[in-house]
């Protein structure tokens, strides 16, 4: 089966869907005839996504009552959801060694508690309607599919940015252990692990503009593949996670990194 047909007549819900590797996951999907949900901090949705087959929801998704509130919607308006990304994420930089309290329990804030409040809403809605499946066999494929959006810090740790690598290691964590937990009722959660990828998170690190070409230069000197990654690079990844041809693929970090970090 080709990857695009898997995606006909399901219904998607992406976090930070609005830009970045978000929206690139969502314009892939909604090319092979999806319906998505984006959860957005905004209210500005991208020209882009002017699409019938667009649900736009203004959420914050650090606050449990708000998420709570958004996924009831987004039952009401379509009951069965086949996947869930969770693309938010945040990196606050220019602390060096030293970052505030404030952007610790911020980044913790919206990269994992965010992950987790989305990620439990949606298995809650799951587990009101799944049964429970016999996992080893082979007919019975899996029914739905999570992927969160980690980085290499979720697989090492990156100088300067310890906040930032430990709510990445927690998302890691989150991810196999639901993975273990979910898997009888027929849900596989992975992670994607982007290396260095131009993105507006990965360009809003550098305060000032100058720093944009030594950063960059920098950057892609340790990739062996000499360039930074794109965004489509890593949607792609997440689709095929989302698709029944990763059908006996679970509680795995796919790093789509050019070759930086090995591991």
């Amino acid at each position: 089966m080709a990857l695009a047909s898997s995606f006909a007549q399901k219904v998607f819900v992406i976090t930070g869907g609005g830009s970045g590797i978000g929206l690139q996951t969502a314009l892939k999907l909604l090319a092979a005839n999806a319906t998505v949900h984006v959860i957005e901090l905004g209210n500005t949705r991208p020209s882009s996504l002017d699409n019938k087959s667009v649900h736009w929801h203004t959420a914050d998704i650090t606050s449990r009552e708000a998420v709570i509130d958004v996924f009831s919607v987004i039952e009401r308006l379509t009951p069965q959801i086949h996947g869930l990304v969770n693309s938010a994420g945040i990196c606050p930089g220019g602390d060096g060694f030293y970052p505030t309290d404030e952007n610790y329990h911020r980044t913790m804030a919206v990269n994992v508690t965010g992950t987790w409040n989305c990620a439990t809403a949606f298995l809650g809605l799951h587990d009101k309607h799944l049964r429970t499946i016999d996992a080893t066999n082979i007919n019975q494929a899996p029914i739905a599919s999570i992927v969160n959006l980690g980085s290499s810090a979720s697989l090492c740790p990156w100088p300067t940015l310890a906040a930032y690598t430990a709510s990445k290691h927690a998302v890691l964590g989150l991810t196999r252990s639901w993975a273990m937990d979910w898997a009888a009722k027929g849900i596989r959660v992975n992670l994607v692990a982007p290396g260095g990828t131009d993105t507006p998170l990965a360009r809003a690190q550098m305060n000032d503009p100058s720093e944009r070409g030594p950063a960059l230069s920098a950057t892609t000197a340790l990739i062996t593949m000499g360039r930074l990654g794109q965004p489509e690079e890593q949607a792609d990844a997440i689709l095929y996670l989302l698709s029944q041809q990763s059908s006996y693929i679970t509680g795995q970090a796919i790093a789509v990194n050019g070759g930086y970090p090995m591991h």
